[in-house]
């Protein structure tokens, strides 16, 4: 890790940092193999991905439907996890996908209002992350990824400065759901059709994690790919882990490159004295997650 960090501090352009929960995809596999394969030949079938490819994760998670009964599950007072209902946040993220920019927009839930886009912004984000470790864990239901994505800021193109005007969103939430995809109105952005690659919503509810310096979010995300795609969009769920302070020290420069302090303390905060005992506080809090979606989903399935 000391050694991707030097890499990654030497970035000028921006950074976020995420823990990914989802699953390893096998794309490609020898002719003939059968679909299930012993640890010992799954390792040696990773140690030629570098080379010949063929697996990839994949954090979008189908059965969007899971995501609410997941998150109720997570909140139950006997689990632990959330101090309390009113620690929940809800928000809302608007995005038009272009040929080289993202275009975002923020908006908080408030049931049955119009919700108010705010904070327009522009990135050009980097195809491929920084930094993408993927662990597969056989024995769990979800495997987990660390990726440092790297993005410029842009300038909102023009025809996109008032997008808080031409898009409404409504929310679709009652008194007992925590997380809803929003109706979306897009039909003043007809002109810009053309410009549209791709229109994603993305809902979530995140809280801390017990006592850590980490959030842990859910999210429903609906997206359609082009301005007036046929077949309906494509609606997926996911769930990351992320400390909220990560936003402003990961991008903190000093002498024209970053600085994230001795042994990464700015980084990792929550205990040890070294990058070693950091990372391995880190890392407990990660499985501590996976475990307890693993206890979330056999749940679910039990219902």
């Amino acid at each position: 890790m000391a050694i991707s960090a030097e890499g990654l501090m030497a970035v000028s352009k921006s950074m976020t940092f995420r823990i990914n929960f989802g699953h390893l995809i096998i794309g490609k596999k020898k002719k003939g193999s059968k679909d299930e394969v012993s640890i010992g030949d799954f390792t040696k079938l990773m140690d030629m991905h570098s080379a010949r490819g063929g697996a990839s994760f994949e954090p979008k998670l189908p059965n969007a439907e899971k995501a609410e009964k997941i998150l109720q599950f997570l909140v139950e007072p006997e689990q632990h996890v959330c101090r309390a209902l009113k620690d929940v946040e809800r928000t809302c993220e608007f995005t038009i996908v272009t040929e080289d920019q993202e275009i975002k927009a923020n908006a908080n839930c408030n049931p049955g209002q119009n919700m108010k886009l705010a904070m327009v912004r522009a990135t050009r984000p980097e195809a491929w992350g920084r930094l993408n470790w993927t662990v597969v864990a056989p024995d769990m239901k979800f495997d987990w990824n660390f990726r440092v994505d790297a993005w410029d800021k842009m300038d909102v193109p023009a025809s996109f400065k008032d997008l808080s005007e031409k898009v409404c969103l409504t929310a679709n939430v009652d008194k007992q759901s925590l997380l809803a995809v929003p109706t979306v109105n897009t039909a003043r952005l007809a002109a810009l059709e053309d410009e549209i690659k791709q229109i994603r919503v993305k809902s979530s509810a995140r809280f801390p994690f017990k006592d850590s310096s980490y959030m842990l979010e859910i999210s429903v995300t609906k997206a359609i790919n082009g301005f007036r795609a046929s077949g309906g969009p494509e609606v997926t769920w996911s769930v990351e882990l992320y400390a909220p302070h990560w936003e402003e020290s990961v991008n903190h420069m000093s002498g024209g490159r970053k600085v994230w302090g001795e042994g990464l303390e700015n980084i990792w905060t929550d205990e040890g004295h070294d990058l070693k005992s950091r990372l391995g506080g880190f890392c407990r809090v990660i499985l501590e997650v996976q475990a307890l979606l693993n206890r979330a989903d056999a749940s679910v399935a039990s219902q």
